[in-house]
């Protein structure tokens, strides 16, 4: 029973990481709308939350309302379903080889580094999946790019500014 529960956790883990590609790339084409309907009428800026451009900087902001930093990025991925699954299968992969492991040897040293060994290899393999699975920009050249920041107005010198 274990082993088909891990079959169908890793089937619905893997189904998980398409949906998560699938929402990312209907919010870059969303993007390309909004950047449509602002080239048409650039009035309608202050009515879009979401970004109007399809680069990584445009999907994190329009999937999350603002930029991503390093630290909510990772907690970000850390909550998400796939994630939860992907620890679920590991945690069931850990299990049946300890169990399998058991039929050899009852160390526990033994077991626990093996379960220990298991859940960290599908855990991360799970992971690498994930992470290649759900970035829609891999490979891709954005349409409409994030255009660069504006320079900082250059401050007057020192005594040469007009009274």
């Amino acid at each position: 029973m274990l082993a088909v529960a891990l079959f169908l956790g890793v089937t619905t883990f893997l189904r998980l990481v398409q949906i998560n590609r699938d929402e990312k790339l209907t919010v870059l084409a969303m993007n390309r709308l909004r950047h449509a309907y602002l080239r048409l009428e650039p009035g309608l800026r202050p009515y879009f939350s979401a970004s109007p451009h399809d680069d990584r900087l445009g999907l994190e902001i329009s999937y999350s309302l603002g930029p991503l930093t390093a630290a909510t990025g990772r907690n970000h991925f850390l909550v998400t379903t796939p994630t939860v699954v992907a620890t679920i299968d590991a945690a069931l992969a850990a299990a049946i080889a300890v169990l399998a492991t058991a039929q050899a040897t009852t160390a526990p040293v033994a077991l626990v580094a093996v379960g220990v060994a298991v859940f960290g290899l599908v855990w991360a393999g799970l992971f690498a999946v994930q992470r290649r699975g759900v970035d829609p920009l891999a490979g891709a050249v954005p349409r409409f790019p994030t255009p660069p920041p504006p320079p900082p107005d250059p401050a007057p010198a020192s005594g040469s500014a007009p009274r």
